[in-house]
């Protein structure tokens, strides 16, 4: 279970990381962004 979380949290992660890459480029993902 917890191995499970520290995984879940990683691909989180990367998913941040990647929508505040798109949020760079102008009207790219500002809508989401908060």
């Amino acid at each position: 279970l917890d191995r499970n979380y520290n995984a879940t949290a990683a691909v989180y992660q990367k998913v941040v990381t990647l929508e505040d890459k798109l949020a760079e480029k102008p009207a790219t993902g500002k809508s989401r962004k908060n």
